[in-house]
């Protein structure tokens, strides 16, 4: 904002923030039962985060474990 003058903000919905993609980083989601349970904290590395995900996955036999883009 520019604090010389007062602008508008734009605000978005829920819908329109859960569809933004294409950050820097990356985290693993943990999935039971079809449900999202946990988020990993946030990693600067592809393999970093896809290796905790499948040690995650090794530990506890039947989770469901993905990597994303934040």
């Amino acid at each position: 904002m520019n604090t010389k003058t007062f602008e508008r903000f734009d605000v978005m919905t829920e819908a329109e923030l859960s569809t933004v993609e294409g950050g820097w980083g990356y985290v693993w989601k943990y999935t039971k039962n079809g449900k999202p349970t946990y988020t990993s904290a946030w990693h600067s590395s592809y393999q970093t985060a896809a290796r905790n995900a499948q040690n995650h996955m090794d530990l506890y036999p039947g989770s469901i474990c993905r990597v994303y883009n934040v």
